[in-house]
This record gives C-alpha cells, structure tokens and sequence, in this order.
C-alpha cells in the first residue's frame, strides 16, 4: 500500500500537469486565433466542443472522487461483525482526555466511546509519523464510537480537531499501542 503522503505528493503533480496543460491550450488558442468569425459560423462546433469538454472534466471528477475515497480517515471497520478486543472510554473535558486507558494492543480492534462534558471536541488519532488516522465527534450528553485496528506498536497521538477555547493547541494526549502477545 502506498503512503498517504505519497499518495497526496502524485495527487498534487497530477493537479499541477492538468493546471499546466489546460493553461496551455488557452494560451494555444489565444495566439492562434485568426480574426473575427460570425457566431453562427461557430455556434455547432462550439456546442459540440462544449458537451465533449464537460464530459471529460466529469469523468475526471468522478475518477478523482473514487480514489480519493480510500485516503479518508475513517476506518473500513466502521459496523464490525464481532466484538471489539478492548472498549476505551474517552472524555474530552476542558482542555484534556481522559481515558479508560492510555495502552492498546496492536492488530486488535479497538472501541473507542467518545463523549464531552463541556463543549464539542474533535476526537482525532495521529500516527507516530502524523498522519490523521481517524476522528469522531466528541460531543456533551452523546456517546459517538470508534472502530479503529492500530496496525503498529508505537506512540500515537491523541488530539483535538475542533477549537474548543484558548488552550486548544495544546489538548494533546499520547496513546501507547504496543505489541500483543
């Protein structure tokens, strides 16, 4: 599997070339149009070139919207069929998290029950790398849940995704994952 930064970097010069290319044939025309044409002359061929134009610029957008899909962080194990190896119980409180523990095992799947007891968090899983891995709301009075498997030991990191006062850069908390026996 690739990256998620490699994936972003093929996107961003696939994005850059189109750019690039569609530029080009704008200034192509601009400097190869000859005089003046009636718009009669032009209207079908313009029509045509028109509904061929928007055809390939959907079809672009549908391609680029189904891969991107596989880049989101939401995990594929959303509605799992069995039970979850550990629940972790997740408060976001003012400015911190508390959970029911800071380990998890590796390669197991994981329940996270996120809630809030003051304002809206964003419940937000970091790789060691940063890499978003997958978030939930953390809202007060409701209990959201999160599927996640951690595919390697390591520190990830726990952090708020939604301003939720003055010390929001700082609600961080490191979650260990470690290897299970």
């Amino acid at each position: 599997m690739v990256p998620l930064g490699a994936r972003q970097d093929l996107v961003l010069v696939l994005f850059a070339t189109m750019v690039t290319a569609i530029g080009a044939v704008f200034v192509w025309v601009a400097l190869t149009a000859r005089g003046r044409l009636e718009y009669q002359a032009v209207r079908p061929h313009g029509y045509f070139l028109r509904s061929w134009w928007f055809g390939v610029l959907l079809a672009l957008c549908a391609f680029g919207f189904v891969v991107s899909l596989a880049s989101l962080p939401y995990p594929a194990e959303a509605n799992p069929t069995r039970a979850p190896a550990l629940q972790v119980r997740v408060k976001g409180v003012q400015w911190a998290w508390l959970l029911s523990t800071d380990r998890v095992p590796a390669g197991r799947l994981i329940e996270f029950e996120v809630t809030a007891t003051d304002v809206n968090h964003g419940f937000g899983i970091y790789s060691p790398h940063g890499v978003l891995l997958g978030q939930v709301q953390a809202m007060p009075g409701y209990v959201n849940h999160l599927f996640f498997r951690f595919p390697h030991p390591g520190v990830y990191l726990i952090r708020c995704m939604e301003y939720c006062g003055a010390e929001h850069p700082y609600m961080l908390m490191p979650l260990t994952v470690y290897q299970a026996s």
